[in-house]
C-alpha cells in the first residue's frame, strides 16, 4: 500500500499536481528524505549492543539481535485488534512477535568471548531464558505459521527444537524452567482445539453497546470488540494450555485444563504452578486488561491449591457501583517462591483473637505483622512462622540462602532499609533517607540473580547503588556510584563511583563479593559502550565497543538557554546547532516540543534535577536534530504550563504563547536563530499543542503536527494531565480545541498519522476533520496518513517518507519565499 496523501489545493496548483508527481509534497507513492538523512534511518544502528539478561552463574549476557526497524511487509501482515490487543490470527500469537522477532542471539560472556546463537533456518525467536545453571537457553522460534519450543546449549553450540505442538504466545510469551532445570513450562496450543469460528458475510447482528449500572469514565479507546464473533474470537486465540516439557526427552505433560492463561508462574521444582487466567464476562466499552481475572495456586494435575485474587471485570466505573477490591485485612499478601526453593513466602497478620458471642474486635489492638514460610501441599496446616513484628511488613526480600530478610520501614519523615538476620532476629540499618530529600538519597539494595534476593558476599555485606545529583546540574553531571555495607553494623564504604567528566553506571556485579562489575560508559563525544572493571586492581577491559552511525548529528553544537517569561516563570531550552555554526549566524529554526503541566516554579525546577551533560547525544529515526545537517537550529523548549492540581489548564493558550515568545526573544538575543524563518512541530501532545500555536500567534511560517488530537470534546471523560470532565471544564475543553480556531491559523500546516493510532484521544478523524476545515478556510495544508501505523510509525519506508514530506514542507515554507498562489 502507499500512504494517503491529502493536500489543499493551495499547496500546488492543481494542474502541476497532475503534472509533478514527482514532487515531494504530493507525490503519491513511498519517497525518501535526502541521502544524508535517508542513510542514517537506513544505517545499521540496531547492530549496537545493550549488554542485559545475564545468565544465573554471571558468565554470559545474552543480547537479542534485532532486525532493525520493521518492514511495510511486516506492519501489513493480515492482523487483528480484539479488545485493544492486536494478535496475528494466521500464527496464533500476540502480533508484537511478528513485528519485532530477532534474527538471533548474541552471548558475550565476562571475559570477551562471544558467540552467536543463529535463528533456526526460516524462523526468527523471542523470549530467551536461561536455565537455573546457565548451560541452556531456552527460546520461541517462530515463523509465518507456527510458534515452538528451542532449546540452545552453549557446550554443544547448537539448538534443537523442542516442543512438537505450536506454542500459544498470544497472551503470555514467558517461558519457566521447572523441575530444577530438567524441564520448561509454557502455554501451547490445546490439543483437539476446535476451528476458528467463521463470521458470515451477511450481518447476523448490529453492534449493540448498553450503559452498565456504574458510570463509565473510561478514555476513548479504538480497536475494542463490537460483536458476538469478536467475543469468540477473542477466547479462541487466547485460549491455552500449560505444559511442561523435558528438555532430554521432549515428553509434554499437560497442567490443568486450558483456559485464557494471561501470565504463569512455576516452583524450581515443578510441584505447583501460579496461574492468573482471564474470565468471561467480556465487555465492548474496555479493554482486555479491564476484564476480570482469577489468580489461583495449582498442583501439577490442575488441582486449585488456593485463590490467591478473584478481580471482577472493571468498566471504568466511579461511582459507588464499582469499589475498588480491596485485599480482606487478614489476607495473604506479597505471595512469592522462596529463592531457596522451599515452598513459598506470604506475609499476613497475626490471626484475631477468639471472640466470644456478641463481642467485636477493638479497632485499636495491635496485631502482629509475620512473614511466613508455606510448603507443599500447601494446605491450612503447612505455614509456619518465620519472623513477626508489630509494624506493618512490605516488599520483603531475602538472602540467597534465606538466612537474612530485608525489609522498609518508615521512622517519621524517614525511609529505613534495614537487615534482619532470621536466626537471631538483629536489626541492622542499612540505610535511611528523608523522603522529600532529593541530594541525599543513599541508594537501592542491589538485587540477586534470583528473583526476589538481595546480593550478599561471603563476607557478609550487601550493596547500595545509586546516583548523587547536584543542586548545580549545569555545571556537574549525575554521578552513579556503589557502597558496601555491613550487615553485622550497618557500616558504609564506598567502592565505586563514576567519572566526572563521563557517564558510567553499573551493568552487573560478576562475584557476591564485587571484585569485578561491569559498567557503561558514555559522554558527549562517545557512545555508550561496556567494560569489565576490576575494583580491586583498577584495571580495566572493553566488552563491547558501539559505534556513533550518525556522526555529523553527534557532532553538532548543543546549548542549554534559561528562558524568563515576562511573569518571571523560567523554564531550560535546549538548542543544537550545526557543528559549522559561528556565532552571530543566525540560522531558520525548528521548535519542537511537548509541554508539560506544572503546579509552580519548584516543579518545573524538580523536573530537571536529573539533567545529565555527559550524556551522548544517540540519534533516533525520528530525531529533529537531524534537521541541523540542513542547515537549520533545533529548538526543543520545556514549555511548561502553570496551574493548580485541580485546575491544571485554565491558563494554557496564555502559557503557550508566553513560553514560544520568550523563547524566541532570547535566542534571537544571543543571535541563534533568525525569527522571520521560524517553523514549531511535535507528536502526540506536541502536535495538539502546534496546532494551537499556529491558531494563537502569527510566530511561525510552518509547522508539523503528528497523531494530534484538536478537538478536545472528543476526550470529554479527560485527557493527558486534565483529570476534569468536559461538562466540568467546558471552557477549558473549547479554549484548547484548535478546531474551533482555525480560521485564525497561520502558517503552513502539515499533518501526519497513523491509520490504526489507537492512543486514547488521537483518533485519525482529528487530524481529518482538521484538514476539512484548513482546507475550507482557504489555509495551506497537508495530511498524510499512513497504513497499519499506530501512534508512532513503525516501518521504515513509513518514516523515510515521513522525513521526506518533513524537509519539503520546511524547504518550500520556511527557507524560501512562499510561492505566489492563486487568489481564493
Amino acid at each position: 500500500m502507499k500512504p494517503l496523501v491529502i493536500l489543499t489545493s493551495l499547496v500546488l496548483p492543481a494542474l502541476a499536481l497532475a503534472q509533478n508527481a514527482t514532487e515531494p509534497l504530493v507525490a503519491e507513492t513511498y519517497i525518501e528524505p535526502p541521502k544524508l538523512i535517508a542513510d542514517i534511518i537506513k544505517s545499521a544502528r540496531h547492530e549496537n549492543v545493550a549488554l542485559s539478561n545475564l545468565d544465573p552463574t554471571g558468565q554470559w549476557f545474552c543480547v537479542n539481535r534485532s532486525t532493525g526497524m520493521p518492514t511495510l511487509k511486516q506492519t501489513s501482515s493480515p492482523y487483528i485488534r480484539l479488545a485493544g490487543q492486536a494478535f496475528d490470527v494466521a500464527a496464533n500469537r500476540d502480533r508484537a512477535l511478528t513485528l519485532r522477532g530477532f534474527a538471533g542471539f548474541l552471548l558475550i560472556s565476562v571475559d570477551g568471548k562471544k558467540m552467536e546463537v543463529p535463528a533456526p533456518k526460516g524462523f526468527r525467536v523471542w523470549s530467551p531464558t536461561w536455565s537455573p545453571d546457565g548451560t541452556k537457553l531456552a527460546y520461541i522460534a517462530f515463523n509465518d505459521a507456527h510458534n515452538y519450543l528451542a532449546i540452545y546449549e552453549l557446550v554443544k553450540g547448537s539448538s534443537r527444537m523442542l516442543s512438537r505442538t505450536s506454542l500459544l504466545p498470544s497472551l503470555s510469551t514467558n517461558l519457566a524452567w521447572t523441575d530444577n532445570g530438567k524441564s520448561v513450562s509454557c502455554v501451547q496450543i490445546p490439543a483437539n482445539r476446535p476451528p476458528a469460528p467463521v463470521t458470515s458475510t451477511i450481518p447476523t447482528q448490529p453492534r449493540v453497546k448498553v450503559s452498565e449500572p456504574s458510570k463509565n469514565k473510561s478514555r476513548p479507546l479504538r480497536g475494542l470488540m463490537e460483536t458476538a464473533f469478536d467475543q469468540q474470537l477473542l477466547e479462541h486465540l487466547t485460549t491455552g494450555q500449560l505444559s511442561k516439557i523435558e528438555v532430554e526427552s521432549g515428553k509434554t505433560t499437560t497442567i490443568g485444563a486450558p483456559g485464557m492463561i494471561d501470565s504463569f508462574s512455576a516452583s524450581p521444582d515443578g510441584t505447583a504452578f501460579r496461574v492468573t487466567q482471564v474470565f468471561k464476562p467480556f465487555s465492548y466499552v474496555v479493554p482486555f486488561g479491564s476484564f476480570g481475572r482469577k489468580e489461583t495456586l495449582i498442583d501439577p494435575t490442575g488441582k486449585v491449591l488456593y485463590e490467591i485474587s478473584d478481580r471482577k471485570l472493571r468498566l471504568g466505573g466511579m461511582d459507588a457501583q464499582e469499589t475498588p477490591q480491596i485485599p480482606k485485612p487478614d489476607a495473604k499478601r506479597d505471595i512469592k517462591w522462596r529463592p531457596d526453593g522451599v515452598g513459598i513466602s506470604f506475609l499476613q497478620r497475626e490471626p484475631a483473637p477468639a471472640m466470644k458471642e456478641g463481642e467485636t474486635e477493638d479497632p485499636a489492638a495491635k496485631r502482629k505483622d509475620r512473614l511466613m514460610q508455606w510448603v507443599a501441599p500447601y494446605g491450612d496446616v503447612d505455614a509456619k512462622v518465620v519472623y513477626e513484628q508489630d509494624e506493618a511488613l512490605t516488599s520483603v526480600q531475602f538472602s540467597p540462602d534465606c538466612k537474612y530478610i530485608f525489609v522498609s520501614r518508615t521512622k517519621g519523615t524517614a525511609t529505613e532499609h534495614v537487615a534482619i538476620e532470621l536466626a537471631t532476629k538483629k536489626i541492622t540499618v542499612l540505610s535511611s533517607s528523608k523522603r522529600d530529600d532529593f541530594y541525599e538519597n543513599p541508594g537501592t539494595l542491589v538485587s540477586g540473580r534470583v528473583a526476589s534476593t538481595i546480593l550478599v558476599s561471603s563476607s557478609g555485606h550487601c550493596y547500595l547503588r545509586g546516583t548523587q545529583y547536584f543542586r548545580d546540574n549545569m555545571k556537574e553531571a549525575p554521578r552513579p556510584y556503589l557502597d558496601r555495607v555491613s550487615l553485622a553494623d550497618g557500616k558504609k564504604e564506598r567502592i565505586w563511583q563514576s567519572s566526572e567528566t563521563s557517564y558510567e553506571n553499573i551493568v552487573s556485579l560478576l562475584d557476591y563479593d564485587a571484585k569485578s562489575v561491569v559498567i557503561s560508559r558514555e559522554s558527549p563525544t562517545q557512545i555508550s559502550s561496556y567494560f569489565r572493571l576490576n575494583l580491586v586492581t583498577k584495571t580495566e577491559f572493553q566488552l563491547v565497543a558501539n559505534r556513533d552511525f550518525a556522526p555529523e548529528v553527534t557532532a553538532a553544537q548543543r546549548f542549554s538557554v534559561r528562558i524568563t517569561r515576562a511573569d518571571g516563570v523560567s523554564f531550560w531550552t535546549k538548542v543544537t546547532l550545526p557543528k559549522w555554526w559561528v556565532p552571530g549566524a543566525k540560522l531558520p529554526a525548528f521548535f519542537w516540543f511537548y509541554p508539560n503541566e506544572f503546579v509552580d516554579q519548584k516543579a518545573i525546577d524538580d523536573a530537571s534535577r536529573t539533567y545529565n551533560k555527559n550524556l551522548f547525544p544517540s540519534v533516533s529515526s525520528l530525531d529533529p536534530e537531524m534537521f541541523t545537517l540542513l542547515g537549520y537550529a533545533v529548538v526543543q523548549p520545556e514549555c511548561p504550563i502553570i496551574g493548580t492540581a485541580d485546575r491544571k489548564n485554565d491558563s494554557y493558550i496564555p502559557d503557550l504563547r508566553n513560553n514560544l515568545s520568550a523563547t524566541i526573544d532570547e535566542l534571537d538575543r544571543l543571535g541563534y536563530i533568525d525569527r522571520s524563518k521560524l517553523a514549531l512541530g511535535g507528536h502526540s501532545y506536541g502536535a495538539f499543542s502546534t496546532v494551537n500555536a499556529m491558531a494563537h500567534t502569527p510566530l511561525f511560517k510552518a509547522g508539523i503536527a503528528g497523531d494530534g488530537a484538536y478537538l478536545r470534546p472528543l476526550t470529554p471523560m479527560a485527557f493527558q494531565g486534565e483529570n476534569r470532565t468536559l461538562w466540568e471544564a467546558r471552557d477549558t475543553y473549547l479554549e484548547m480545541s484548535p478546531l474551533l480556531y482555525a480560521e485564525r491559523l497561520t502558517g503552513a500546516l502539515l499533518m501526519y498519522h497513523g491509520l490504526d493510532d489507537q492512543n486514547p484521544g488521537t483518533n485519525p478523524i482529528n487530524s481529518e476533520r482538521l484538514f476539512n476545515a484548513l482546507d475550507g478556510l482557504g489555509k495551506t495544508v497537508s495530511l498524510y496518513m499512513y497504513p497499519y501505523e499506530d501512534h508512532s510509525p513503525a516501518a521504515i519506508e513509513s518514516i523515510l517518507d515521513i522525513w521526506a514530506r518533513w524537509v519539503a514542507w520546511l524547504e518550500k515554507y520556511v527557507k524560501a519565499e512562499p510561492a505566489k498562489l492563486p487568489a481564493n
